[in-house]
Order: structure tokens, then sequence, then C-alpha cells
């Protein structure tokens, strides 16, 4: 009789411990926690754009004056939630709200008044663009560590929503007659003027598919720094303008005030944007993760 109940004992302590092993590997995540809250900063020199577009200047302002500046830093901000459903696979969910800028599409036009040609010369302050992103994404890991600290490997496929920023931007111009150059004008309010359709330019719709490199670093039970590679592709859904957009053009002109009441075509804009939003492959990312 004793010695059943020493092996009852026994028995009952070899169940507590299997069912503990048992449990105990079944146990994945930081501390049994599988969920990621984490908060951004992304950032991104797009020399590339710059090299592209190297042959037409671009100007940034400083109060009423142009200086001939390149654009050499975007940046913008993410939010992003994860699961952990297994211990090296995790879905997960993000807000991107990207800030960067382009430059004017145009640096010259020509206005004709009485059979005169009028050549301007146009120094227009850079565009100041924001791009949306909405994307759902994988990730996965391929060494030892468990998600969600660790090297973690991303991917997905997003919905954009770019659109101009509208301001008073500054231009300044310089106009030529039969070989006359004349003086450079004061600045010229272009939002006041309606040089941008800014309607038609507030929502450039497009894809973005992304790979991301990240790490997790944890710098206690709930709060870890995360930082990684970003590699996008940018690629633009298709939009047609009004035709009343499809080039800029003068609608008055006036000899001695000069004042100009044009528009830039939108579709020219959105070229522009393109091709800074295409080349601008490679960010780098840098925030923090609270883990639950």
């Amino acid at each position: 009789m004793k010695n059943n109940s020493q092996f009852l004992k026994l028995f009952c302590l070899w169940i507590v411990c299997t069912l503990s092993l048992l449990s105990h590997g079944q146990t994945y995540g930081y501390f049994g926690k599988k969920n990621t809250l984490s908060i951004s900063g992304i950032g991104t020199m797009p020399l590339y754009y710059a090299l592209y577009n190297r042959a037409r200047p671009n100007y940034k302002s400083s109060g009423k004056t142009l200086t001939e500046k390149q654009d050499l830093f975007d940046g913008g901000f993410n939010i992003s939630f994860s699961h952990s459903f297994k211990g090296k696979i995790g879905v997960g969910m993000e807000y991107n709200q990207f800030y960067g800028s382009v430059k004017c599409p145009i640096d010259r036009f020509t206005v004709e008044y009485f059979g005169l040609y009028y050549d301007y010369k146009l120094k227009h302050e850079e565009l100041d663009i924001k791009t949306h992103t909405f994307m759902p994404k994988i990730e996965f890991s391929f060494n030892s560590n468990l998600l969600p600290i660790g090297i973690n490997h991303q991917i997905g496929i997003g919905y954009t929503s770019t659109s101009v920023i509208e301001k008073d931007y500054i231009a300044k111009y310089n106009v030529q007659l039969n070989d006359y150059s004349g003086s450079e004008s004061n600045k010229i309010n272009i939002h006041k003027d309606n040089f941008i359709d800014y309607d038609a330019l507030k929502s450039i719709k497009g894809i973005t598919i992304l790979y991301g490199f990240n790490l997790r670093k944890p710098i206690g039970r709930h709060v870890a720094i995360n930082y990684g590679i970003r590699y996008t592709l940018n690629l633009r859904l298709y939009n047609d303008y009004p035709k009343s957009y499809g080039n800029y053009y003068s609608q008055t002109f006036e000899e001695d005030k000069r004042p100009l009441d044009f528009y830039i075509s939108s579709r020219q804009i959105d070229r522009e944007i393109q091709v800074k939003r295409i080349r601008s492959v490679l960010a780098l990312q840098l925030g923090f993760t609270y883990i639950f």
C-alpha cells in the first residue's frame, strides 16, 4: 500500500513535469508576448533623383529669396502593429506618412503678345509633397531567434496616396524679347494666382512593394529599439487629368506690370513625382517598439 502511494506521487510528479516541459516548448515570443506596436522615423537621401535631374536646377526658399540648392533629405514616420502566430512567422499592418519635395517641372516658357514672343526663364521654389501609405505585411525569421525580437524580414504590398502640399510658393522670372533681357521680377504669389491645380493633385494613387530588413533589440521586458533598412518599389496607378490642364498656358499678359496667371500641367507635376518616388528605393528606419 505504501509502495502504491509512493508510485502515485512519482506518477503525479512525472505528469506535472511533462506538462510543464510541453508548455515551455509551446511558448514563443518575448517572455510569451507576441504583439508589437512600433513608432519609427524614416529617412532617405534621394541622390539618384538629384543626379538624374541635375541639368535642371532646384530652388529652396528662405524668406522671400530663392537659393539654388539640391534636396538631399526626405523623411517621415511609421506606425506599425504586428502579431507572431508562430515562432518565426507573423503578420502586421503599418501606416507611413512621408514628406519630400520635387523640382518644378518647367524652367522656361514663352508668351505671345500681339505677335511678339516673350521668353520667360522661371525660378520656382521646389514643390512639397506628402505621401500616405497603408500596408499589410508578413514578418519572418530565418535564424534561431523567435519573433517578435531579433532579426526579422518584412514583405508587404500597400496602397499609397500622394498630394502636393498647398501653400504660397515663391517664383521669380526673367523675360527676354528680341535678344533683350530684362531684370528679375519680384515674387509671384503662386497659390493666389492658381499656378497649380491642387484639386487634380490631391490624391495621386499608387502601390508600394516593400522588403525590409529589421532588428528589434530589447532594452526591457516591454520595450525594444528597432532599426533597419527598407527597400521599396513605388508604382503609379492610372489617373486621367482634365484636358484643360494638359499644358501650361498664359491667361493674361500686361506689358507694364507683367502679371502672369498660368498653370503648370498637372501631368508634368505628376510625372515629376513619379520620377522622384520610383528613384527613392532605399530608406533607413529607427524607432521604439512596445512589446505586449
